[in-house]
Parts: structure tokens; sequence; C-alpha cells
């Protein structure tokens, strides 16, 4: 359960997490990104995130949220999960993480985005910082 990303909603009007996606970059050999983002996760539609509450996307599996420490636990409203069965986020590489969300037009719109360069550091907790991860 060691993975995942919190998302915060910052409005003034509840959001369904059902038209929210969250994608990470891919890479080739040597670290070059891949063109497209790949989407990782798609908010469920039995939560909608009032303002200023918080959920926890971890790219782990549901059943398995009984193995979460307290670090993962804490500190939001909601927990959801991508439902992977491996790790998702690159570490040898650094990440890009970017939450898009598809408008009645039928086009993806970028919402945010955050990026941490190679090598994090084991259970280290990333805090943001402009559009970087640190």
């Amino acid at each position: 359960m060691g993975e995942w990303a919190d998302l915060k909603n910052i409005g003034d009007a509840a959001v369904s997490l059902a038209v929210l996606n969250l994608a990470h970059s891919e890479f080739h050999r040597g670290c070059s990104v891949k063109e497209a983002a790949a989407i990782y996760w798609t908010g469920p539609s039995s939560i909608a995130l009032q303002p200023g509450e918080l959920v926890r996307v971890h790219t782990g599996r549901s059943a398995d949220a009984w193995q979460m420490t307290y670090e993962d636990r804490a500190g939001v409203h909601h927990h959801s999960y991508a439902e992977r069965g491996s790790f998702v986020l690159n570490n040898d590489c650094g990440d890009n993480l970017t939450l898009w969300w598809k408008g009645q037009d039928g086009k993806w719109h970028r919402e945010d985005r955050a990026s941490y360069g190679p090598y994090p550091g084991d259970g280290k907790i990333l805090q943001r910082a402009g559009d970087k991860l640190i």
C-alpha cells in the first residue's frame, strides 16, 4: 500500500471522483518518456469530494487495505484504490503525475500536475512545492 497520491478539492463545490483520472508517465529504457501518459486510476462514483476534503489514491488493492500503516491511513477523509497488484509509479526515472477530467465536449482536460526526480527514497512521504514533489 506504500504508493499513494493525495488529491484535495480546493474549489467551493463538491466534485464527483467519477470524473477524475490520475495518470503517470511511462518510460522507455534509459528513462526517455513515452509519448502518452498512462491512466492508472479512475475515480469511483461512490465518493463526492466536498470542498477542503482529501482523498488518498493508493496504487494497491482495496482488499489489502488491512496492511496499511498509520502513515498510509492518516490525514485524509477518503481512500480510493487503483486495484493494481504491483507498484505503478516509477522511482528509477522519477515520475510525472497528472490529474485529468473529460469534459462534455469529449475532450480531456488536464487539471493539475506534479513530478518528482529519480530515487526519492524508500518510505519517504513527498511534499508538494509548486509542481514538484520533494
